[in-house]
C-alpha cells in the first residue's frame, strides 16, 4: 500500500467516522425533541390536573356553605319551636 492509498484509505475513515458522528447526533436531536413533548404533555397533565382539583375543591367549598346555611336555618326553626313548645307549657 502506497502513501497515497493510505492517505485515500485515512480520508474515507474519517468520512466515515464523520458520518457517525453526524448519525448520532441527529439520533440524539430526536430523542431530545421527543423527551421535550412529554415533558410538555407531562406538564399541560399536571396544570389540568391542578385546574381540576381546584374546580372540585370550589364546588366542595360551595357545597359545604350552602349546607352550613341550611343547618343554621334549621337550628333556628328548632330552637323556635323549643321556645314555643315552652311557651305553651
Amino acid at each position: 500500500m502506497g502513501a497515497s492509498d493510505h492517505h485515500t484509505a485515512f480520508k474515507v475513515q474519517a468520512s466515515f467516522a464523520d458520518n457517525e458522528v453526524e448519525r448520532q447526533r441527529r439520533l440524539l436531536i430526536e430523542e431530545n425533541e421527543k423527551l421535550n413533548r412529554r415533558l410538555r404533555g407531562a406538564e399541560n397533565i399536571l396544570a389540568s390536573k391542578t385546574m381540576e382539583r381546584k374546580q372540585f375543591m370550589e364546588g366542595a367549598s360551595w357545597t359545604a356553605k350552602k349546607a352550613q346555611i341550611e343547618a343554621e336555618r334549621h337550628v333556628g326553626k328548632v330552637v323556635n319551636l323549643a321556645m314555643e313548645f315552652d311557651k305553651r307549657t
